[in-house]
């Protein structure tokens, strides 16, 4: 029941209201005198309202790439999901050939995708870091287009089944298509192999679900690449979301090269210093 009635504000906290009104309608009590005579419904919606507000929205590192509601004390708060600001930072470091100033606006759109079709963000800027580097417009041998990749004739069936709105190939270069077919796309497969492990959902679009399903029907199958593909995406989630922009990598490996000379410079004067003691050790002796 709570799966329905509970409702996402901002920052993850709950409307206590939404669960009064659910309570009413499946118990039929609505007035006061009827709640104080039944203290044990009411404990449970406190208690739940209580549970549920103290909870946010997390990713879920060890499921299918999507989020759940966790307790913010839990042990998984470290995967705790990427925000729009944390979305932009990364899409202005990598996005090319894109507007900077419409960037702000696609961060929030890719977040409320996920949140939309419940993925971790983290889970989707490193599958298209894997299937086209951020490349907007790029294409692949077989027709794929776009930053997520996407086949125009998939991108029709997923338009049609989602209503999303849908041109022909050329519009798989706009950003924000390319992401709303991409991401409701990801989502489709994750409910068709919801039966299995989340390799079998990623590798699907990599491969196709129906190649897919011919693959798991084989007795001997072994997966290699689509192996590889997998470990590359999940792999890639820790970091995006403790994301470093290049020019902070240049920094930083700029800084670490100046220390190392700077450490090798005082190594070497101590060395010097060492020896010239032990040489004037040497000279007292004799």
């Amino acid at each position: 029941m709570l799966h329905y009635i509970i409702r996402k504000k901002e920052a993850g906290w709950v409307r206590s209201l939404h669960l009064r009104h659910a309570f009413v309608r499946c118990t039929g009590i609505s007035h006061m005198k009827s709640f104080q005579a039944v203290p044990f419904w009411m404990a449970a919606v406190f208690a739940s309202t209580w549970s549920y507000s103290h909870t946010q929205f997390r990713a879920d590192p060890t499921d299918d790439f999507s989020f759940t509601f966790v307790s913010m004390d839990a042990a998984a708060s470290s995967f705790g999901l990427m925000k729009a600001a944390d979305v932009e930072r990364v899409l202005k470091d990598r996005l090319d050939l894109f507007p900077q100033s419409q960037i702000p606006e696609l961060a929030r759109h890719l977040v409320a995708l996920c949140e939309t079709h419940r993925f971790d963000p983290a889970f989707v800027l490193s599958l298209m870091h894997v299937e086209s580097s951020f490349r907007i417009k790029v294409r692949s041998p077989v027709g794929a287009v776009g930053l997520m990749q996407l086949m125009p004739a998939t991108a029709a069936v997923v338009s049609k089944k989602y209503n999303i709105r849908y041109t022909g190939a050329r519009s798989l270069e706009d950003p924000f298509t390319n992401l709303s077919l991409g991401v409701a796309y990801l989502g489709y497969l994750r409910d068709r192999f919801q039966a299995n492990s989340p390799y079998f959902h990623v590798a699907a679009y990599n491969v196709g679900p129906t190649r897919m399903r011919e693959l798991m029907k084989r007795d001997n199958f072994r997966p290699t690449d689509t192996l590889v593909y997998y470990k590359k995406i999940k792999a890639g989630m820790h970091d995006f979301r403790h994301y470093e922009t290049r020019a902070g990598r240049k920094l930083a490996a700029k800084i670490s090269k100046e220390n190392s000379k700077k450490a090798k410079i005082v190594a070497d004067e101590i060395r010097v210093r060492q020896s010239r003691a032990v040489a004037a050790t040497g000279a007292s002796g004799v």
